[in-house]
């Protein structure tokens, strides 16, 4: 990556779009630290897994790869029920740096600011594929730009609370307390002018092209607080090894036409493999080779989407049980009750309560 460089309208929340977004991800640690807070704004839990299909064991994993579409549509449940001001700043002044996973493990034993921003652009992809962080240096002042094609999605709440964390991680974590002299921000205020300018301590422009920290270029070579070379070398190793590891794993994304074509047969209550091979115009034994050669297998790809589905068709209480068993594929409500308690290891009725 290149490190010097011259030089809001909420759609209306639908139900589980992240299933015809092509996959993209994000640390699940960003997804259940905003999981949380929405839970403390009074948002329910299965209105979180309705909107985001995300469950709440996935969120245990701190090195899972969820939907990155989950954030800002957990920010619009948020925005729902609470119209409070300066919620992303509020947030941020409780979130830990648990938040970003491991990529600060570099950041913190950088040897001086300027390596420390370097390392997060450098490793922009350890907190989610599509994010594009910037490093430009031009006169008297260097910029960390931040943006991410869902920015627009919740009105730039994602963002503007990202970019508050990066704030604290500069100060408290690198130890940089005077360097920053300007925030940027692409969206509306989403609270009083003040509010901002007291969290970040400077300036504050709304509307800008750009969300951006921008520091004085002079403090660039400043020290931080916990330099260690050998350290700084020793944990950016290990994210490359992240990376690495994250971008051999790619069987969904080389399985994407398969789960398309399940969720469309899904659409018309077929959930058999005959079915699935039958749209996909290949035989049945191709198709169970493909899959078992990415380490799934068949049976388990259309129960995950049946998983889906029934959980969905449930939190509608004008479905009875029956109907909905109907609607992922079961001939008799017993077996879809055996089938979802093996999923979920709950009752169909024990999960609508």
């Amino acid at each position: 990556m290149g490190s010097n460089h011259e030089g809001r309208s909420v759609e209306p929340l639908h139900r589980s779009p992240l299933a015809e977004e092509s996959p993209r991800h994000v640390l699940s640690s960003v997804v259940a630290h905003t999981a949380n807070y929405a839970l403390a704004r009074g948002v329910d839990l299965r209105q979180i897994r309705e909107a985001t299909a995300v469950e709440c064991a996935q969120l245990i994993d701190p090195l899972a790869r969820l939907p990155d579409l989950a954030p800002p549509l957990i920010w619009r449940l948020i925005q729902r029920y609470d119209r409070s001001e300066g919620l992303p700043l509020h947030m941020a002044r409780g979130t830990s740096f648990a938040y970003f996973g491991p990529w600060l493990q570099a950041v913190e034993f950088a040897p001086d600011l300027r390596s420390a921003l370097l390392s997060m652009q450098r490793f922009q992809a350890v907190l989610s594929d599509r994010l594009s962080l910037r490093f430009v240096e031009s006169g008297d002042e260097a910029r960390m730009e931040a943006h991410h094609p869902a920015d627009e999605l919740d009105a730039g709440h994602t963002a503007e609370h990202g970019l508050a964390m990066a704030k604290r991680a500069i100060v408290e974590v690198v130890g940089a307390s005077s360097a920053l002299v300007r925030v940027e921000l692409s969206h509306a205020p989403l609270g009083h002018i003040e509010t901002y300018r007291a969290f970040f301590g400077v300036p504050v422009l709304m509307h800008r092209a750009r969300n951006a920290l921008v520091f004085r270029r002079a403090a660039l070579d400043q020290p931080t607080a916990h330099r260690d070379p050998s350290l700084f070398r020793y944990a950016s190793h290990n994210l490359e090894l992240l990376l690495e590891r994250w971008s051999a794993i790619s069987p969904r994304d080389r399985l994407r036409p398969l789960r398309q074509a399940i969720a469309h047969n899904a659409k018309e209550a077929i959930f058999s493999a005959e079915a699935l091979a039958q749209r996909l115009n290949m035989s049945l034994r191709a198709l169970q080779r493909r899959v078992l050669a990415e380490g799934y297998t068949v049976r388990g790809l259309l129960d995950e989407e049946r998983n889906v589905r029934a959980r969905t068709l449930l939190a509608d209480a004008s479905r009875s049980v029956e109907e909905v068993a109907t609607l992922v594929g079961y001939s008799d409500e017993r077996s879809f009750r055996r089938a979802f308690q093996r999923w979920t290891g709950t009752t169909p009725a024990q999960y609508r309560r």
